[in-house]
C-alpha cells in the first residue's frame, strides 16, 4: 500500500508563494511535524518494533512479550563497574558486539562481589537470544526446523562458512539426513527467478518464433514493420518497430499459434515485451473463445506501466524492465474444444480508440513473444527462433545434487539453489555456478557436513562453530533449561556446545 502524502507544504497554493509569513508558518509547522511525529514513529519502528535493531527500551518490551525475565540482561551497560586484577579493571561496556568477544567475566552482574549469575550486556547477544526465544515458542520440535531457524537467526539465511568455522546445527541419535529437496534459480537480464524442475517442467511455445515481426506470414492491417530498429531488452539482440501507416482505421498485427493445445490444460498464457514510441497504449486480444462469447481483451499504457481491462476474464501482469521496456503477461481460460488462438497486437491512440488515422511514423517496439499452455505467470522468457526450438526440454535435479537444464545456460547466467539436504537447509538462493554456453551439469553442495554421530538417546546437541557470533555468556544462558532460550522437546536433554 502506498503511503498517504501528509506533507502539509503541499497545501500551499501558488497565490501564497509570495506570502512570506504564511509560507514561513507552514514550513515551521512541517518541521515540527517531522520532528515530533514522523521522526518519533521512524525511531519507534527502528528502536522498538524491529527486534533486529531494537535498543534497550524496545528489548525490554520484547522480554515482556516473549516471557523472558529481564533479570537475565543488564540494559544499562554504560555503568562504571569496579573490579580488580589485570582482566577486570574498571570499564564502561559499550553494548556492541566485539570480535574477539569480551571475556565472559566482563559480562556478569556487578564486579567480583558475591554475584556469579550470568547476565548479558551485549545488545547484539540480547537481540539474538530473544529471536531464539521466539523460535523456541513456535518450534515444532523437528531437527530440520531447528537447523533452519539457527541459520536464519545467526546468518540471515545465507550459506554457512564451514571452512571458517561459522556454522550452527542440531543433531540427535535419530537424525536422518533427508533427501535433496531443491529449488533451482537463475539470474540473468530478467533478474533472479525460480525455474521449474522435474518431468513436468518441459515447456512448449505455440508460436514458432518470438522475435521477427517482419515475416510475410504475419498478417498486418494498417501497419508496417521496421526490422531490427533498437536494442532488445536482453541487451544483445534487436527489436522490431510496429508502425501505424497513414490510413484511417485499425492498425495491428496478428500472431497465429501452431499445433494443438493439450486437452488437459485449462489456461494459456501469452507474454510479450513492449516499448512505446509515439503511441503509448497497446491492445492485446486473444481470440480463442467459442462463438458468441467475448474475446479476451486488455490495453496497456506503456508510459505509466498500467493495464486496463476492456473485456473477457483472465489475469494480467506487467513487469517493468530498464530502458522503458515492459513485459506484459496475460493468462486466459482455455475453453473446451478450442485448439488454437490468434493474438492481435493493436495500436491505440490517446483517446483509447482502436480506429484512427495513423501518421506513418509512430508505433511501438515489439519483441520476445510466447504463448504457452499454462497458468504460471512467473516463467522466464526463452528465445524461440524456429519450429524446432519451440520445445524446451525439462530441467532436472538428481538425488546426488546435479542440476541439468533443458537448454544450456548461456554466458552471463548465474545458477542458484535453495532447499534442504542432509541435516541442513538454505532459505535463500545460494550460488552454484556460472553459465558459459556449453556446460550443462552443475553440482550442488550440501549445506553442511553431518558431523560426528550422536549415540545418546533422548538427547539433542547444538553444535556452534568457533567463529559463529554467539558469546560464551549467551551459550551459558541457553544451557540453563529453565530459561527456555533454545529449542526443547519434552523429556529430551540437550547441550549447546561451541566447537573448537
Amino acid at each position: 500500500m502506498e503511503r498517504y502524502n501528509d506533507d502539509i507544504l503541499q497545501h500551499l497554493k501558488w497565490l501564497q508563494n509570495e506570502a512570506p509569513n504564511i509560507t514561513e508558518l507552514m514550513k515551521k509547522k512541517a518541521e515540527w511535524r517531522n520532528t515530533y511525529h514522523d521522526e518519533f514513529w521512524r525511531s519507534w519502528e527502528s528502536d522498538v518494533f524491529n527486534i533486529l535493531k531494537a535498543k534497550q527500551f524496545g528489548l525490554s518490551l520484547w522480554c515482556i512479550i516473549l516471557g523472558v525475565s529481564s533479570s537475565l540482561f543488564n540494559f544499562n551497560p554504560a555503568t562504571q563497574r569496579w573490579a580488580f586484577g589485570n582482566n577486570r579493571e574498571n570499564f564502561i561496556y559499550d553494548g556492541q558486539y566485539h570480535s574477539p568477544a569480551l571475556p565472559t567475566n566482563k559480562q556478569s552482574k556487578g564486579g567480583n562481589f558475591g554475584n556469579a549469575d550470568t547476565s548479558l550486556t551485549n545488545l547484539d547477544d540480547i537481540r539474538t537470544l530473544l529471536q531464539f526465544r521466539y523460535a523456541t515458542l513456535v518450534s515444532n520440535g523437528r531437527i530440520q526446523y531447528m537447523n533452519y531457524m539457527m541459520n536464519m537467526i545467526l546468518n540471515r539465511g545465507n550459506p554457512w562458512n564451514i571452512e571458517n568455522k561459522e556454522y550452527a546445527y542440531a543433531i540427535d541419535n535419530t537424525s536422518v539426513a533427508v533427501p535433496l529437496n531443491a529449488k533451482v534459480w537463475i539470474h540473468n537480464w530478467q533478474g533472479l527467478r525460480q525455474i521449474p524442475t522435474g518431468p513436468d517442467s518441459a515447456r512448449h511455445s505455440f508460436l514458432l518464433q518470438s522475435q521477427d515481426l517482419s515475416l510475410p506470414s504475419l498478417v498486418k492491417v494498417g501497419a508496417t514493420v521496421e526490422a531490427d530498429k533498437i536494442t532488445a531488452p536482453d541487451g544483445t539482440k534487436t527489436a522490431d518497430f510496429l508502425v501505424a501507416d497513414t490510413s484511417t482505421g485499425r492498425h495491428n498485427i496478428t500472431l497465429t499459434t501452431s499445433g494443438t493445445y493439450p486437452t488437459d490444460q485449462k489456461y494459456v498464457t501469452f507474454s510479450v515485451f513492449l516499448k512505446a514510441d509515439g503511441y503509448r497504449n497497446v491492445g492485446i486480444t486473444i481470440n480463442h473463445t467459442q462463438s458468441g462469447q467475448p474475446d479476451e481483451m486488455m490495453s496497456y499504457n506503456t508510459y505509466d506501466a498500467a493495464t486496463r481491462r476492456i473485456g473477457g476474464g483472465g489475469q494480467v501482469k506487467a513487469d517493468v524492465y530498464p530502458n522503458a521496456w515492459s513485459r506484459i503477461i496475460i493468462t486466459v481460460p482455455l475453453l473446451t474444444g478450442k485448439t488454437g488462438s490468434k493474438i492481435l497486437i493493436s495500436l491505440i491512440d490517446d483517446s483509447h480508440e482502436q480506429s484512427f488515422k495513423g501518421d506513418g511514423k509512430s508505433g511501438v517496439y515489439v519483441w520476445g513473444y510466447m504463448l504457452e499452455a499454462t497458468s504460471d505467470q512467473t516463467l522466464d522468457y526463452v528465445p524461440v527462433t524456429d519450429a524446432a526450438s519451440s520445445d524446451i526440454p525439462a530441467n532436472n535435479v538428481t538425488s546426488a545434487g546435479v542440476i541439468s537444464f533443458g537448454r544450456v545456460p548461456v554466458a552471463g547466467m548465474k545458477i542458484f539453489w535453495s532447499g534442504e539436504w542432509g541435516i541442513g537447509s538454505y532459505a535463500k538462493p545460494v550460488f552454484v555456478g556460472d553459465g558459459n554456453g556449453t556446460l550443462n551439469a552443475f553440482q550442488i553442495e550440501k549445506p553442511m557436513n553431518d558431523g560426528a554421530v550422536v549415540t545418546k538417546a533422548n538427547y539433542i546437541e547444538f553444535r556452534i562453530g568457533k567463529n559463529t557470533k554467539l558469546s560464551d555468556a549467551l551459550i551459558l544462558l541457553m544451557n540453563e533449561r529453565e530459561n527456555g532460550l533454545i529449542f526443547q522437546n519434552a523429556c529430551v536433554d540437550y547441550l549447546v556446545v561451541k566447537e573448537s
